[in-house]
């Protein structure tokens, strides 16, 4: 009887036991994954700044530069004056020595030279050239003394305007003149007090400009060269012997002179 009980009791239990090792395993409740947008240390470089979400960019406003539209008070006035005057005379020294006193009364001008040129076209001989520059008109005659000027004495002659115009005036430099100029200093040239400015002209070079104190107009042009870091004096010209003022009549051709057809050129 008792072998029985335990038999059955046995029997329970090994079949309860196979029923628990059958049912499904209740699952586990998997963790919680947080994903964090951070860069691994080792790919980040020490020159990065890091990005902080929902930052305001930081805008850094330069302000335009102002450029000059006036000179310096300490040479306004002597430009000024130059800029007002037309009428004038000086001497154009040229290395060579065939240098030439221009005369000016506004549009009107004349060439001197104190020796003789010659056309070997026309085997003509002259010394004075007078030109309207708007027109662009223009004669040549022979005024002086010389046996050269016998054969063409009061006849004027046509010019070709390029052939004798001039490269620069005292007017152009002083027109020329940039906003960036400023006084570098003062000298006596020519028994004239000069205010020595410097500026930059059209082509970008260094330019220094003595200007008559008295008439405001360039006596001396000194043109700079950048070599090797330092400047360098590449060009100069001088206009000695300033005067002011020219008459018309100095400037205008006599009726004396008959006007011939050929033209020098």
């Amino acid at each position: 009887m008792n072998y029985t009980k335990l038999s059955s009791t046995t029997l329970i239990i090994v079949v309860f036991l196979f029923l628990i090792s059958c049912s499904p395993q209740l699952a586990e409740k998997p963790a919680e994954i947080t994903t964090e947008k951070a860069t691994p240390s080792s790919e980040v470089s020490s020159d990065e700044t890091p990005i902080v979400s929902n930052s305001k960019p930081t805008i850094t406003i330069v302000p335009p530069q102002e450029e000059a539209n006036d000179y310096p008070a300490n040479i306004k006035p002597i430009i000024e004056k130059g800029k007002k005057l037309t009428s004038y005379k000086y001497v154009y020294d040229l290395p060579s020595g065939d240098s030439y006193e221009y005369s000016i009364n506004g549009a009107n001008v004349k060439k001197y030279y104190t020796t003789t040129r010659k056309s070997n076209i026309l085997n003509v001989y002259y010394n004075e050239i007078y030109f309207n520059v708007n027109t662009k008109e223009g004669y040549a005659i022979c005024s002086m003394g010389a046996s050269s000027c016998k054969n063409v004495w009061e006849k004027a002659f046509p010019i070709s305007y390029d052939l004798e115009k001039v490269a620069v005036t005292p007017s152009d430099l002083i027109n020329s003149i940039g906003y960036d100029a400023k006084k570098i200093g003062e000298q006596t040239y020519d028994n004239y007090q000069t205010i020595i400015i410097e500026h930059t002209n059209a082509q970008g070079k260094k330019e220094e400009l003595w200007l008559n104190s008295y008439y405001g107009l360039p006596m001396i042009q000194i043109i700079y060269d950048t070599v090797n870091g330092e400047d360098k004096e590449i060009e100069k010209h001088t206009f000695t012997r300033l005067s002011s003022p020219v008459m018309l009549s100095e400037v205008t051709l006599s009726e004396n002179f008959e006007i011939q057809s050929e033209v020098i050129q």
